[in-house]
C-alpha cells in the first residue's frame, strides 16, 4: 500500500485526542484575550455627587503600559488560531490518511482473477449449422413431410373431412329438392369404395406417424445435446466460480491484513508541533496543567 506521509506525523509528538484538547484550549485562550482587548477603554469613569467634593471611580481606563501590550496580546492570538489550523489539518490529514486505508484495495492482485460468466447455451440452429447438406436435406425433407400429411388427415383436414362426408352420404344417398312436379330428387354414387377410402387414409396415417417418430427422434438428439452442452457448461462455470471464490477471498484476507497491520503503523504516529509554534504551545501545555 503506498500513500504519502505529510510532515506532521512523527514517532515523536501529539495523539489525536491530545491534540484535539490542545486546540480546543488554544480557542479558549485567544477567546479570553480577545475579550480583554474588546473591554479596553481609554477613560477612567467617576461620579460625584452634586454638594458634596467626593469623586467615586465608576471604572479605571487603560493603562499605558496595559496599551502597550496591544500588539504582543494580537500576535498571541493570531499564532493560537495558526497553532489551531496546524492541529486541525494535521487532524484532518490523518482521518484522510484512514479513509485511503480503510477502503484501500489491493487492485493489482484483483486485476489478475477474471470473475467467471455463464456460456450461453449452443442453439438448435448452431447445431443444425454443424450438419451436412445431406442431414439437412432428411431433416427438411421429414418436416415438410409431416406437416404436408398431418394438413391432411388430421381433424378438419380434407382426406379426413373427405372421409367423414363419404361415411354420411352411403348412409343417406338421396335428397329431394322442391315440390309437386318441380321435385327433384337427387343421388350420390360412390365412385371409390369404403375400402379404398379407408386403406388410403390409414396408410397416409401410419405413414405421418412413422415420418413423425423419426423427425421427433431427431428434434430429441438436439434436445440431448443442447441438454449436455448446457450441463457441461454450467459443472464449468461452477468450478470456475468456486475456484474464483476461494482466490478472491484469499486477496480480501490479504488485504485485511494489510489494512491491519498499516492502521497500526498509522496509530503510531503522532502530530508533530513545528519549532515555529513550540512557544505558544509550551504557553498552552502550562495552561492546561495549571
Amino acid at each position: 500500500m503506498n500513500f504519502t506521509i505529510k510532515e506532521f506525523f512523527g514517532k515523536e509528538g501529539l495523539t489525536l485526542t491530545s491534540a484535539n484538547h490542545i486546540a480546543n484550549m488554544a480557542k479558549e485562550y485567544y477567546t479570553k484575550i480577545e475579550t480583554e482587548i474588546k473591554s479596553m477603554c481609554p477613560f477612567s469613569e467617576t461620579a460625584q455627587v452634586i454638594g458634596t467634593s467626593e469623586n467615586i471611580v465608576i471604572s479605571t481606563g487603560v493603562s499605558p503600559e496595559e496599551f502597550a501590550l496591544v500588539q504582543e496580546k494580537l500576535e498571541k492570538i493570531a499564532e493560537c488560531k495558526g497553532l489551531i489550523a496546524y492541529l486541525r489539518e494535521a487532524i484532518k490529514e490523518r482521518d484522510e490518511l484512514k479513509h485511503i486505508i480503510d477502503s484501500w484495495k489491493d487492485n493489482d492482485a484483483r486485476s489478475k482473477i477474471v470473475e467467471p460468466v455463464r456460456e450461453r447455451t449452443i442453439t438448435t440452429d448452431e447445431i443444425m449449422a454443424k450438419w451436412s447438406i445431406g442431414d439437412l436435406i432428411r431433416y427438411y425433407r421429414l418436416e415438410a413431410k409431416c406437416a404436408t400429411f398431418g394438413k391432411y388427415i388430421h381433424v378438419d383436414g380434407s382426406l379426413s373431412n373427405l372421409r367423414r362426408v363419404y361415411h354420411e352420404t352411403i348412409n343417406n344417398p338421396s335428397r329431394v329438392q322442391g315440390q309437386g312436379r318441380d321435385t327433384v330428387v337427387f343421388r350420390d354414387t360412390p365412385t371409390i369404395t369404403e375400402e379404398e377410402i379407408e386403406n388410403t387414409f390409414f396408410k397416409l396415417q401410419e405413414e405421418y406417424r412413422n415420418t413423425q417418430a423419426e423427425l421427433n427422434g431427431i428434434k430429441h438428439a438436439i434436445d440431448m445435446e443442447i441438454e449436455q452442452d448446457s450441463l457441461k457448461k454450467e459443472n464449468e462455470y461452477l468450478a470456475a466460480q468456486k475456484e474464483y471464490s476461494a482466490k478472491f477471498k484469499e486477496i480480501l484476507t490479504q488485504e485485511n491484513i494489510v489494512r491491519t497491520e498499516t492502521l497500526n503503523e498509522l496509530q503510531k504516529l503522532k502530530i508533530v508541533i513545528p519549532i515555529k509554534f513550540k512557544n505558544i504551545y509550551d504557553e498552552i501545555t502550562k495552561l492546561a496543567k495549571s
